[in-house]
């Protein structure tokens, strides 16, 4: 194992000698260093170790494992977003540890460096379905769709195989694309799109009959110019969703440079998030500024955002909500959620629950997710709305079925709330969907059900494991209940002194049964020296964190310290 070997070479290797029993054994982040797989790109440890620790490289396996190939795909795609959403990750480095998991899982993919190329897996009873062949069958397939050869006519279907194709480099396949695109075949017409492949197809050289190619070039040219700032933006796109940054920043500043103000916006937006290596906050909100003086809602939402949490500006609640109000009257989801939690939380303004749940409405109506999970949060506890359970469950669930998270971590509660077998079930669904998606709550939720066995059987050991996971995410409730199970022996090996370290993270995050715990431990000197000082210390916390049992500890403790004699009058 001494030769370092590409990523996804590794994990088919894997995959293939020790098969996929090393995701549950947690074996995968070993055997890939033995491989060398993150000599090539060290950053990828941290995110492979995301993908396989959290539970989505094993979910993936599952999906391909059942033939599950359309949630497969989507499944992949939402990791996707989460890790560079909630763990901070860079978009290429998160789609390539997904693709190259899935890779290895015997999932066709095109990925021979940290770019995402795109994965289409392949269903041998569903030929819509776009498939791992080789891009000369691809095309093949495309034509006949196209001229409805042995298949349905179908321009629509005819364009996704050419699109495959000529990703990957079928000329054929790049010329049927730049037409379609011109003429708006199965595709929604776009010149700029059309202008792109042709110049692709027209880099490899004369292939075709030059009159016909000379006569769809002209036709393109006539309908858009790269000098013009929204033939330029939208070129931008094209690279933008390739992940073509640099080409992408180069077409963006061309059209911002005009005041173009969607170029502005997207330019921002690189320079918000770092893509291309130009990562600068200042000149992002500078960008933003231009385009939201032109009425671009995007900007203004994203301006909102600069001043609400202070980025290349200083933070002004005043100012976010005026631009946050100036998109959200433009009907932008993001503006108008982000106006519902102004009111809720009463950020610069007086809190309203009313006008709070109006936004989230408004928003929600649109399908954004977190709007409809918060507005499901209003109508379960009565705030701003009558209160309605049943209305706030089909809100959840629609937030749910678009991956929100905390969404599914409100309907398994609902559900376990209901204290039905059934219900106890569809609640540990739930939270094991969350929780796979790296959800705290629902990875505390599971290790509740399996201490408890309540909708499964008990297990103190996945207890433990699921504890942990929530517990490194500073869930403090997760963190006091590892620390008992390590105080107990419970599911792991006894280890006071494990015990008392997630004790005191716990009671840092303000758990006060943390609190008393601490106290009880330098008290008897279990896990840590005897130190009635510290002991003092935690009781009093807890105490004042309401613990009434906290009251108590103390009394006795004092008692105690009264009999060991005068040495310890003055600590009274």
């Amino acid at each position: 194992m001494g030769e370092v070997m590409k990523l996804q070479d590794a994990l088919k290797r894997i995959f293939w000698q020790f098969g996929v029993v090393v995701l549950q054994e947690k074996r995968l982040m070993a055997l890939l260093s033995d491989f060398k797989a993150f000599d090539e790109y060290p950053a990828m440890r941290q995110v492979m170790k995301a993908v396989s620790d959290d539970g989505y490289a094993n979910e993936l396996y599952e999906l391909i494992l059942n033939g599950n190939i359309e949630n497969f795909s989507r499944y992949a795609a939402d990791v996707k977003k989460l890790l560079v959403s909630e763990r901070n990750f860079l978009k290429e480095l998160a789609c390539y540890a997904v693709d190259c998991i899935s890779f290895g899982l015997c999932v066709n993919l095109s990925v021979d460096e940290p770019s995402y190329q795109g994965f289409y897996p392949f269903n041998h009873d569903q030929q819509s379905e776009l498939c791992s062949l080789p891009p000369s069958v691809l095309s093949g397939l495309g034509e006949k769709y196209y001229y409805g050869r042995g298949v349905p006519h179908d321009y629509k279907e005819a364009a996704k195989y050419f699109l495959k194709a000529a990703q990957q480099g079928d000329a054929n396949a790049q010329f049927r694309l730049s037409y379609m695109y011109e003429h708006g075949m199965g595709v929604e017409q776009n010149y700029t799109r059309a202008l792109y492949w042709f110049r692709i197809f027209s880099a490899q050289g004369p292939i075709f009959e030059q009159n016909r190619v000379k006569e769809h070039e002209l036709n393109v040219l006539s309908h858009v110019s790269l000098g013009d700032p929204r033939g330029q933006c939208e070129y931008g796109d094209i690279y933008n969703d390739q992940l073509n940054y640099r080409e992408a920043f180069k077409w963006y500043s061309k059209a911002a440079e005009q005041g173009y103000a969607d170029a502005q916006y997207k330019l921002g937006r690189m320079y918000r998030y770092g893509h291309g290596d130009h990562y600068d906050l200042t000149e992002a909100v500078e960008l933003y500024e231009k385009a939201a003086k032109q009425g671009n809602a995007d900007a203004q939402y994203s301006l909102g955002q600069a001043y609400e949490y202070g980025f290349g500006v200083e933070m002004d609640e005043t100012e976010a909500l005026e631009w946050y109000e100036k998109a959200a009257a433009q009907g932008n989801a993001d503006a108008q959620c982000s106006l519902g939690k102004v009111y809720e939380y009463g950020y610069g303004v007086e809190r309203d629950d009313t006008k709070a749940s109006e936004w989230y409405e408004k928003a929600a109506v649109q399908g954004k997710a977190e709007a409809q999970y918060c507005l499901g949060q209003m109508y379960e506890f009565g705030q701003g709305v009558e209160r309605d359970k049943n209305r706030a469950m089909e809100l959840y669930k629609k937030a749910a079925a678009q991956g929100n998270t905390d969404a599914m971590c409100s309907l398994g509660r609902m559900f376990e709330d209901g204290h039905d077998a059934i219900d106890c079930q569809i609640a540990i669904e739930y939270y094991r969907k969350a929780a796979h998606k790296g959800n705290a709550n629902a990875q505390y939720a599971l290790g509740d059900a399996y201490f408890l066995g309540n909708g499964v059987e008990k297990d103190t050991e996945l207890a433990a494991a699921w504890y942990l996971k929530a517990a490194e995410k500073g869930h403090a409730e997760a963190q006091y209940w590892l620390g008992y199970m390590y105080y107990c022996g419970n599911g792991v090996e006894e280890d006071d002194e494990e015990a008392v370290e997630w004790w005191k993270q716990s009671a840092y995050h303000g758990n006060s049964d943390a609190m008393l715990s601490l106290g009880n431990a330098y008290s008897e000197g279990t896990g840590v020296d005897k130190d009635l000082y510290e002991a003092k210390k935690w009781y009093r916390e807890a105490a004042n964190h309401g613990n009434s049992d906290a009251k108590e500890a103390w009394k006795k403790m004092l008692k105690r310290a009264v009999r060991e004699g005068p040495r310890l009058k003055f600590f009274l």
